[in-house]
């Protein structure tokens, strides 16, 4: 279906550009009153062609050729104002070449807004914005940044939400569907008073922000609540997947429009973990009833300490494993501590994955007392 602006495109690129409308010819005239005439009637033809439409996929493909001919010719008046300012003419000269276009820009701009609000479901979101709405959207993403900062934020989800926003506006390009997005997002947090971290977290499930650094943020919160109790771990992860599932995200919102929902992530990853603790509970308990509660081995080592420790065999490649998460499960089973008869396996994974500066330090002394010994052996 060819869009209700071909003709319209074809005055602007042929018989109205700055050249020719300065010259005032009969010719250049005409084109301006058939422009001026045609922009007017962008709504009506509109109405008329994509709601007699028969067939969907022909009134889909026909919003959006409309809707990218739109914004081509939108962007290509700006520049013809801009070439307008630039020109050497008299002052009513240029004011009325710069009014003509801006009253075609006008009725382009409408007509997008239009097919927005009444042909929501085949409006193209991928579509870039005009470049003319560019600094407004600009201006309103750091304005709600600089509001959203002076909330009581966990510092790291913060930087998080400030990242994703510096990467639109580094890349300089807004698309229908991130401009409502973002909109969206910010007049819901900035509402909230006062904006608790609860209600932070749930609002970005709801807005279906699909980041998969906040999918890891919102689980490392869950690991803060983990005991060294299997069964009040498993009630903490039963918790979370209740409290994510009674949530109804808004479905016309995603961050990442073809990538599975934050919501989706979240309960798949927390029900992934209640599984691996509830195993990881009969295990231990068919382990105790056949060892009388004891542990095979136990160390002096701190858990932290033991998490180093795994760590250096694995990477200077003692230890083999293609299953990282399994290995420490096993030694977490097999193990304890002087003060801990009991590891939890995702106490001790984390202190795999992040090694303190003081375990770090005692591992360098145990290591000089290991080499001492081998000294002993020659």
């Amino acid at each position: 279906m060819k869009s209700i602006l071909h003709p319209l495109a074809q005055l602007v690129y042929q018989a109205i550009t700055p050249s020719q409308l300065i010259q005032e010819t009969e010719a250049s005239v005409q084109a301006r009153q058939v422009a001026t005439n045609l922009a007017a009637n962008l709504q009506i033809n509109c109405m008329k062609q994509y709601w007699s439409a028969s067939k969907r996929k022909m009134q889909t493909a026909g919003i959006h050729a409309s809707q990218a001919c739109a914004v081509h010719l939108a962007d290509k008046i700006q520049d013809y104002i801009s070439e307008v300012n630039q020109m050497v003419l008299k002052p009513s000269e240029k004011k009325d070449c710069v009014a003509f276009y801006q009253n075609i820009a006008e009725h382009l701009l409408n007509l997008l807004l239009f097919l927005e609000t009444h042909f929501q479901q085949q409006f193209n979101s991928s579509q870039n914005l005009p470049r003319v709405h560019h600094e407004a959207v600009r201006r309103f993403l750091l304005q709600s940044l600089a509001q959203l900062k002076t909330k009581p934020i966990d510092q790291p989800l913060l930087d998080l939400l400030i990242e994703s926003v510096q990467k639109i506006l580094d890349k300089n390009r807004f698309t229908y569907g991130r401009h409502t997005y973002w909109k969206t997002l910010f007049e819901h947090l900035l509402e909230q008073e006062p904006l608790t971290h609860t209600n932070l977290l749930q609002t970005l499930v709801l807005h279906n922000f699909n980041d998969g650094r906040f999918i890891h943020y919102v689980m490392e919160n869950c690991y803060r609540e983990i005991t060294d109790n299997d069964c009040l771990s498993m009630a903490v992860w039963s918790k979370w997947f209740q409290q994510i599932n009674c949530l109804h995200p808004i479905s016309s919102l995603a961050l990442f429009a073809n990538a599975p929902s934050c919501k989706e992530l979240l309960l798949t990853a927390i029900k992934a973990e209640y599984h691996l603790q509830k195993q990881q509970a009969a295990r231990q308990g068919i382990s105790a009833q056949s060892a009388g509660g004891a542990k095979l081995y136990e160390t002096t080592l701190s858990v932290a300490q033991l998490g180093v420790f795994l760590r250096l065999q694995v990477d200077a490649k003692i230890v083999q494993t293609n299953n990282i998460s399994a290995f420490i499960r096993q030694v977490a089973e097999q193990c304890s501590t002087t003060r801990t008869p009991h590891i939890s396996p995702e106490n001790l994974y984390k202190k795999f994955y992040t090694c303190d500066p003081a375990s770090v330090s005692i591992m360098r002394t145990h290591l000089a007392n290991m080499l001492n010994c081998l000294r002993n052996f020659e």
